[in-house]
């Protein structure tokens, strides 16, 4: 989200949105910076500040605040609200395209909209980025609490963790993702546990062909779902918690809303 390229004038930071790779000259100034506020390629603005080991990198123990005011940075999202981000874990260079980066995220009324929703997000979360063995990436997200809120409903994930590695050895690209962890909704009372128990396998920009998640609510009573394809998804409700299916439903990636 931000490139620290660093110096003691104004303008001292650079707001991200060029890819990996990009060369960030590594000014002769001071670690310490910000706050400064930079404006977005399209609207909005961000005040950056924080402190780095070295200007012009990134190393274990930098620590960048980003606040946006509605900025668009002509990466299709529109940003509003606090990103607070150390980096725990780094192998190699994180402006360039060869590393493996842990970075911890603190996200304050942090809203990211796409100009078909806005969703706002509140929380902690371990990021794991790793593009060594590139062109199979992974990421990773993990964490203690994580809300967000779409506006018409709002979730709250607790002790969570998520992996996504995208292969792009496979034409289209190949992903494989799990989520685990325990929700709180809006959309109902109580909670219920998720946990993915076979990974879901996809091609990118379609639904997954295989996975099976189970989730678990009260008297442990759980649905499985079971992917048959694509597009089918099988649905087995176990009621009582006995660990036999009462009930399957048959249905489709589209009715679950993907």
């Amino acid at each position: 989200v931000a490139e620290a390229g660093i110096r003691d004038d104004v303008g001292s930071a650079q707001l991200g949105g060029s890819p990996p790779g990009r060369d960030v000259p590594a000014y002769a100034a001071r670690a310490a910076f910000g706050p400064t506020g930079v404006d977005c390629i399209n609207s909005g603005t961000v005040d950056l500040s924080g402190d780095v080991a070295t200007p012009g990198a990134y190393a274990v123990g930098d620590h960048v605040v980003a606040d946006f005011a509605m900025c668009d940075d002509d990466e299709g999202y529109t940003f509003d609200g606090s990103l607070d981000l150390v980096v725990a874990a780094l192998t190699g260079d994180l402006l360039g395209n060869d590393f493996d980066a842990t970075l911890d995220l603190l996200m304050t009324d942090l809203m990211a909209d796409d100009g078909m929703e806005a969703v706002v997000y509140d929380g902690d979360g371990s990021f794991d980025y790793d593009v060594t063995q590139d062109p199979l990436t992974t990421q990773g997200l993990s964490g203690s609490s994580l809300r967000f809120d779409t506006g018409a409903a709002q979730y709250t994930l607790a002790s969570y963790d998520s992996m996504l590695a995208i292969d792009g050895n496979q034409n289209p690209d190949e992903y494989t993702f799990n989520a685990n962890g325990r929700m709180t909704s809006s959309e109902f009372a109580g909670y219920v546990d998720y946990e993915t128990t076979l990974d879901f396998v996809g091609l990118d920009g379609d639904p997954p062909m295989t996975g099976q998640m189970v989730i678990t609510g009260a008297f442990d009573a759980t649905i499985t779902l079971d992917v048959l394809d694509d597009v089918d998804v099988d649905l087995n409700v176990d009621l009582d918690g006995n660990g036999n299916p009462d009930v399957l439903i048959h249905t489709s990636w589209t009715e679950l809303g993907l």
